[in-house]
């Protein structure tokens, strides 16, 4: 061991000995740098592998012994020694982003100073206000936690001076962590973790009267996706005070047209991958790592503010719609809108998430749509709307000359359509057949996990399942 320290992961990788004297290795020196604060630097497409371990404790210049062996699809290590004298009981029931959430340090910190200063400001106000006739009380500020998760910006609230914190997740093995987190940190007096979803929460039995700060962070890549909204319409008309707030108090969506892929590789033209890399709905990109040449600059789509008097009367599926002539910086072939957000946690802290701002854990979002070929100067009339849960972008093609601007790609293979069509079909028979058959159920639930556990067995005509779709799919089995 190089020092004294806990291990509780191996990080693995490979190099393929192409020609003499000439590799190619993803090995961690090839890496990106990955301190957060640090410039973007491009990094390659393939990144390095981890086993997780149980946790033990290492000497420095101690001996580490590792085993490792494989099968015709899986590589697996096992620390001998030292060894664990209590081993672990392993779950994997808990998703990969609260990993990488909890060790945003860019995050963090800025919903710890957000928090401190929301707590404080709340509080102050309370002091300056006329004081009643029997004296006042001690000064208090309650706060409601959506989403807790792991419960940390729950102690960082309780931390802060929240004389009560109340913290709501639907997860049974986050809320037993969160519960472990609170114990272990002397708050129990403080903070209660409920297992509920924060919407069918009561008053009077899990809050004894209303919240004065709502603290939550339910935002994915393109920023309504986990709700936000609706929880932010249910907060002020359910368990927040009339002079109540909500931190962050808002965020704002940025947009950027770009040209995504590589149109040449090593002298071969790719463009026809395009019309194979759609989705439909936005997914998850980082710039600093994806081949992209910016057809614009960014620009303002959607700004929400999560006041009481924006939002306490008006539903989230009132949606929203936004439209703009957009310029273009540089001549391409549009492909797809990259899109990202800036929360307002509190005064001026805030989180930013685009590609030339410090990492987080949020990447970009992007929205695939079909190939254009645009001129540098013109402009692009850009649509945007939203049903209060996730945004959709699209070029009007009636303000412009679209059947003149296409390529000779179309947005996705028609074959698909069919495909799915198919798929469909073939679902709706299985749901009905698991409905009134037991066994089939059985078989088809034992099936569904095979598939997650080790996708590289499944497959047919040298085609492999992909691991992140098979857990998609097992997801999708489950929750539906």
């Amino acid at each position: 061991a190089n020092e004294t320290a806990t291990l509780n992961g191996v990080v693995f990788w490979w190099s393929l000995d192409m020609v003499p004297d000439e590799t190619f290795s993803e090995s961690a020196s090839n890496a990106p740098d990955f301190d957060r604060r640090a410039p973007p630097k491009p990094a390659g497409a393939l990144q390095q592998a981890i086993q997780w371990v149980d946790p033990v404790g290492v000497a420095e210049r101690g001996a580490i012994k590792i085993h490792a062996s494989h099968n015709s699809t899986r590589i697996r290590f096992e620390v001998t020694a030292p060894e664990r004298v209590t081993p672990r009981v392993h779950r994997n029931a808990i998703s990969r982003w609260h990993f990488e959430m909890v060790a945003d340090e860019l995050r963090n910190r800025a919903f710890c100073d957000g928090i401190e200063l929301a707590v404080a400001e709340l509080k102050k106000a309370k002091d300056m206000a006329p004081a009643p006739r029997n004296g006042r009380a001690k000064t208090t500020c309650e706060v409601v936690d959506f989403g807790t998760g792991s419960g940390l910006l729950a102690l960082m609230a309780a931390r802060a001076g929240a004389t009560k914190v109340v913290g709501f997740d639907n997860q049974g093995h986050v809320v037993n962590v969160a519960r472990r987190l609170v114990k272990a940190h002397g708050y129990e007096k403080i903070i209660r973790v409920i297992r509920k979803d924060c919407r069918q929460l009561v008053m009077g039995k899990d809050l004894a009267q209303k919240a004065d700060l709502l603290v939550m962070e339910l935002f994915d890549y393109g920023f309504l996706g986990e709700g936000c909204l609706h929880f932010v319409h249910f907060a002020w008309n359910n368990c927040l005070r009339e002079d109540g707030a909500i931190l962050p108090r808002g965020g704002r969506i940025l947009a950027m047209l770009v040209e995504l892929g590589p149109g040449e590789v090593e002298g071969f033209d790719v463009t026809p991958w395009v019309t194979y890399r759609f989705q439909a709905d936005y997914y998850g990109v980082d710039l600093r790592n994806a081949p992209h040449t910016r057809l614009s600059e960014p620009f303002e789509v959607f700004d929400f503010d999560f006041s009481r008097a924006k939002n306490i009367n008006k539903p989230p599926e009132a949606g929203g719609e936004w439209r703009d002539d957009v310029e273009v910086t540089a001549a391409g072939r549009l492909n797809a809108i990259v899109f990202w957000n800036e929360l307002y946690i509190w005064d001026d802290v805030t989180i930013k998430t685009g590609p030339d701002d410090p990492r987080t854990c949020w990447f970009q979002a992007c929205q695939q749509v079909e190939e254009l070929k645009l001129k540098k100067g013109a402009f692009v009339p850009l649509r945007a709307t939203h049903q209060g849960s996730r945004v959709t972008f699209g070029v009007d093609r009636d303000a412009c000359a679209y059947e003149d601007l296409r390529t000779e790609h179309p947005l996705y293979d028609p074959l698909w359509l069919q495909i799915h069509s198919r798929l469909v079909d073939q679902s709706a028979k299985l749901e009905k057949t698991m409905v009134f058959n037991s066994e089939a159920r059985q078989q088809a639930t034992d099936a569904v996990v095979s598939i997650a556990v080790d996708p590289a067995r499944f497959g047919r005509a040298g085609r492999y399942v992909e691991g992140s779709k098979a857990l998609q799919f097992c997801w999708s089995f489950f929750l539906g």
